[in-house]
């Protein structure tokens, strides 16, 4: 019953070749009551050579009695299909990375954590976590990635929050799921179901995580108790595949049926097997519980292998004739993907979070927030439109952001921009005129504005524009005698530094609004190649060089340093620390900021106010019509 397939199936035996070395860290980020900190488990400007590459990364715990809390990936679906994260006794392999085999090497082994099409990050209730480190089994956390494309500069990876401090109860992962996967051509509501009965103490249920490939609609999991059938998770693999909290808890009590199935539609013209790649599918659910450990003659806990691993194939196919006819209806939302409560409320005071402020207290932020999920369900509408449609609604898109509705405005209907009055003062009012009578002469051109004594002898190209209201003055990002040409590129798009350096002339121009006269100017030596230009509501400029591969805000009070910098220095890449070639920035007023790294990466990426990943999205053109 317990034996143990880690990963999707026993085909990742299959994985293929990588050659790059492993780059972790190991940051103590702040102190608390429980001495919160992250571990950070990357890969560094990784190159694949090839679709469906997988790559095992390990990483040695220190030598201290830890609990791992939550997880941050650090990975996006652009550059991964999944990634698997283990913690084992000993690894796969004496490499730090390698690419066939196993992640584990022995019976001590866990699965702790998946991920899939840009979930959010994962905080485990206050009470729970997976024990590792000294006085555990468990040494190692090995990290594996299913990469989807090629791609370059990749540095995905996941990062594991921990804790020093021991949690009352102890965290496990069973795998359900089953290989026996044959999908015929033109078919549709496939069902592969799978079934095993638990032998072991007393489990909880607390969240769930689905993952199948483009075919899947639903897979779904249920507890077989005296005859009475109960579900534990239904859920729709396409989501972004995180571990999504059940409504309540769900007990598993020993000699208990674990049945589910994973329902799929076929409407290609050739046969789909089970299989690592994209091209093939996969029925996995993974069910994360809790259990209270044994206690040592002196009280304390004793760590050791979790109860159950794994749920596999169909030991009991006339158990599965329990699963009700709606099983391959999949949830609307993942706030529906339990059923209801049956009246068991073991271990009730678990909370599940999906966002992790390492800089105080996990913050408890629900996975299932409605505004995500519409986020979600916009994105990819976007990913899967009609490409000869006429668009989306971007604006909603935004909205799902979080942005509300002063923070940006519909570009796609003008005439309702324009408000009925325009207020200069508390009491001075002037009314205005439906735009589309008063828009052939609404501006006109001041002849003497600006200054042009006072501007430099070089005016080079403008990258950027913004008005500083606060100050009554148009700032001017540009490019003085520098000129964006090949020359100052190499072929992947890295600055030839040895050979140029930076820009000798201020290229920030602050220009009064009122007289046209330039007021000061700053950014010598400063800048290789400007290109966008914010100002924030607080005064802050936000630049970008695309030369650098950077994106600086500068505090108005400090325009020698930069207060924050994203990106590095002259090195382009895709993963969710760099960028290629930043276009422009655009800040919301809670700090959170989107950037367009959009001439390399074809994506939006948006941030925390700590210049911290949060999430991206976009792809690039592949026609006409897109």
């Amino acid at each position: 019953m317990n034996k143990f397939r880690f990963g999707t199936t026993t085909v990742l035996n299959f994985v293929l070749g990588l050659l790059t070395i492993l780059e972790y860290g190991y940051t103590a980020s702040v102190t608390n009551k429980d001495d919160i900190f992250s571990i950070n488990i990357t890969m560094p400007n990784f190159n694949t050579t090839q679709d469906d590459q997988y790559a095992f990364l390990q990483y040695e715990l220190p030598d201290e009695e830890l609990t791992i809390v939550g997880y941050s990936p650090l990975i996006n679906m652009n550059a991964a299909h999944h990634m698997l994260t283990f913690a084992c006794a000993n690894p796969g392999s004496n490499k730090n990375i390698w690419a066939t085999g196993q992640a584990c090497n022995g019976n001590e082994q866990l699965i702790i954590h998946g991920w899939a099409r840009n979930a959010p990050p994962m905080t485990l209730p206050d009470d729970v976590g997976f024990p590792v480190g000294r006085n555990t089994p468990y040494k190692y956390i090995i990290v594996n990635i299913h990469y989807l494309s090629t791609i370059v500069n990749d540095r995905s990876g996941n990062q594991l929050i921990m804790s020093r401090k021991p949690r009352k109860y102890q965290a496990g992962v069973m795998l359900a799921g089953t290989s026996q996967i044959y999908l015929k051509p033109k078919a549709h509501s496939i069902r592969t179901p799978f079934s095993c009965r638990y032998n072991g103490p007393s489990i909880s249920i607390f969240a769930a995580r689905v993952h199948a490939h483009q075919w899947a609609r639903v897979n779904s999991l249920y507890r077989v108790r005296d005859g009475v059938i109960t579900q534990i998770v239904k859920g729709d693999p396409q989501w972004p595949q995180s571990f999504y909290p059940l409504p309540s808890p769900i007990e598993i009590q020993n000699d208990d049926y674990l049945v589910g199935q994973c329902v799929y539609d076929n409407d290609n013209d050739y046969i789909v097997r089970v299989g690592p790649t994209h091209k093939d599918e996969m029925c996995n659910v993974y069910a994360m519980y809790s259990f209270e450990p044994t206690k040592t003659s002196t009280g304390k806990q004793k760590t050791g292998a979790s109860p159950i691993h794994s749920c596999w194939d169909n030991e009991f196919s006339s158990i599965t004739n329990l699963i009700p006819p709606d099983s391959d209806v999949p949830p609307r939302k993942p706030s529906d993907i339990g059923g209801t409560s049956d009246g068991h409320q073991t271990h009730a005071e678990h909370a599940m979070s999906s966002s992790i402020d390492i800089g105080k207290q996990l913050s408890l932020s629900s996975v299932d927030d409605p505004a995500y999920e519409d986020y979600v369900d916009e994105v990819e509408n976007m990913r899967h439109r009609n490409k000869d449609s006429d668009g989306f609604n971007f604006n909603k898109v935004l909205s799902h952001l979080g942005l509300p509705e002063y923070e940006y405005v519909d570009a796609q209907n003008y005439d309702y921009l324009l408000p009925t009055h325009l207020t200069y003062g508390k009491e001075q009012t002037v009314k205005i005129h439906n735009a589309k009578i008063m828009s052939s002469n609404l501006y006109s051109c001041v002849d003497s504005w600006p200054d042009v004594k006072s501007l430099p002898g070089q005016l080079g190209e403008i990258g950027g524009l913004a008005l500083n209201k606060a100050n009554d003055e148009l700032v001017v990002f540009h490019r003085g005698s520098r000129k964006w040409e090949n020359k100052y590129f190499t072929g992947n798009y890295r600055y030839r530094n040895e050979n140029y350096g930076p820009i000798d002339e201020d290229v920030l121009l602050h220009i009064d609004t009122r007289t046209g006269q330039t007021k000061f100017r700053w950014g010598a030596k400063m800048f290789y190649m400007p290109h966008g230009l914010t100002i924030d509501h607080a005064g802050n400029f936000w630049l970008t060089d695309i030369a650098m591969h950077q994106v600086f805000m500068f505090k108005p009070n400090d325009l020698t340093h930069p207060a924050l910098t994203v990106g590095e220095i002259f090195q382009p890449g895709s993963g969710p620390t760099q960028l290629c070639r930043p276009a422009d920035i655009a800040v919301m007023k809670n700090g959170d900021f989107f950037v367009a790294d959009g001439y390399c990466n074809s994506r939006i990426i948006k941030f925390n106010r700590q210049g911290e990943y949060i999430t991206e999205w976009g792809s690039s053109m592949t026609g006409a019509q897109d």
